[in-house]
């Protein structure tokens, strides 16, 4: 039985294919956190325009302001503690000796 190498280009190729699958799987970290923000704004301009509708005598659900309100002081929360998760990594980098 005879065994065939593989060849450095052979290997090459399917490095290349390999990162490209998994560029495929892997969200873009920037977008993921581009797309959060803008979801986060939308939430606030949804809270901001059910409140305005409230005290312009538009809509007189209290429920629906409260909601609205609290979805997004929660988004709003969430959104802080995550920047002080990625904060406070950046600076345990930084801390770091190489």
């Amino acid at each position: 039985m005879k065994v065939e190498g593989i060849s450095p280009q052979q290997m090459g190729k399917q490095l290349t294919q390999n990162i490209e699958k998994e560029r495929q799987v892997i969200p873009d970290f920037g977008k993921m956190l581009t797309d959060s923000l803008e979801r986060v704004n939308e939430i606030q301009q949804k809270a901001d325009k059910v409140g305005q509708d409230f005290i312009l005598g538009k809509t007189d659900s209290v429920h629906k302001v409260t909601i609205a309100l609290e979805e997004a002081q929660l988004a709003y929360d969430l959104t802080l503690s995550i920047r002080d998760r990625i904060l406070e990594g950046y600076r345990e980098l930084m801390r770091m000796q190489f």
